[in-house]
């Protein structure tokens, strides 16, 4: 990538705070928008998490950026007090995208019979992250019901469709594979 957005930007020390962050909440949406339109187009991965060194953005930082949290989080983590912004949406959107990644290479590999180990393996994850997200992004009944902010009513629905579309692969892989 001619961004330099897939190297690890840790060894950047001269880097300001919210340059670093804007990187990798750039990174996670053109990550993520690969996996989507790989999918919908039915074409190749253009990138692969393989050659890049993919660091998620942070979204329990302030939107001026700073001074990082005191401790870091793990790359499935999320302090239950995110808020919804930007960058929770990247985090999410490009963790979505890691599953992704891995059952567009087996809906694309024809010579695998036996895949039901790693389908479930696969979806065991994306369970893991879904059930990682803070209680305050996930839609408990109707989206109306939800929060007053059309922002956040967009955040949650976001989050929620991104989820379903991850289970409806996994669940076309596992019919395709049967």
């Amino acid at each position: 990538m001619a961004l330099g957005y897939h190297e690890d930007l840790s060894k950047k020390a001269d880097t300001p705070m919210f340059l670093i962050e804007l990187q990798k909440a750039a990174f996670a949406r053109i990550y993520s928008l690969d996996k989507n339109s790989s999918l919908f187009l039915g074409c190749p991965l253009r990138l692969s998490r393989r050659f890049c060194h993919f660091q998620l953005p942070d979204s329990r930082l302030p939107l001026d950026c700073q001074f990082p949290m005191s401790n870091d989080l793990e790359l499935y983590q999320w302090d239950p007090n995110s808020s919804m912004n930007y960058r929770a949406d990247s985090r999410w959107s490009a963790l979505c995208a890691f599953v992704k990644e891995d059952a567009i290479e087996l809906l694309f590999d024809n010579n695998r019979s036996d895949c039901r180990q790693t389908i479930d393996a696969l979806q065991n994850l994306a369970d893991k992250h879904w059930n990682a997200l803070p209680i305050h992004f996930r839609v408990r009944d109707s989206i109306r019901n939800h929060s007053e902010s059309p922002f956040e009513r967009d955040f949650v629905a976001s989050i929620r469709l991104n989820h379903l579309h991850l289970i409806f692969l996994l669940r076309r892989l596992a019919w395709d594979r049967l």
